[in-house]
């Protein structure tokens, strides 16, 4: 990272700065039940979803998706079930343990954004957050083909 006076120079820097300030906010270093706490949250909002889908809304790969649910599957946050139209599929549902579990180490980023950003730099962000997003998933996508 290139910083001038403290301050990043580059978006990159800017960005992986502020993203390792809100990953340390919300997790300790080898809490295992932290750790897990964005993944139970987002399957408890797509509960029953399959474990392929919730890679792909954590841009991770699906075998690292399994190593993950297997954990929680282990301490009792998650179970898996078959899903009953089609004997193939597993689907993911949070268990009640998952729920308590989750909510207890859980403060949501945008109370803490909410904190810093005028509703109108809070919008603002979000455009340009999109806008890179979109950037960076377009320009991987042209790389792929």
């Amino acid at each position: 990272m290139r910083f001038d006076n403290g301050k990043p120079q580059t978006i990159n820097d800017a960005v992986f700065g502020l993203m390792r300030l809100i990953k340390r906010h919300h997790h300790k270093p080898h809490d295992r039940k932290r750790k897990f706490t964005r993944l139970l949250h987002l399957i408890q909002e797509n509960d029953g979803a399959k474990a392929s889908e919730l890679a792909n809304l954590l841009d991770i790969r699906p075998s690292s998706m399994t190593e993950k649910l297997s954990a929680l599957e282990k301490d009792g946050y998650i179970e898996r079930r078959r899903d009953p139209k089609d004997q193939r599929i597993l689907r993911v549902y949070i268990t009640p343990d998952g729920l308590e579990q989750g909510q207890k180490f859980h403060k949501p980023a945008p109370t803490i954004f909410n904190d810093i950003l005028t509703p109108d730099e809070e919008a603002l962000f979000i455009r340009l957050c999109e806008k890179l997003r979109d950037g960076v998933k377009e320009e991987r996508d042209d790389v792929k083909s």
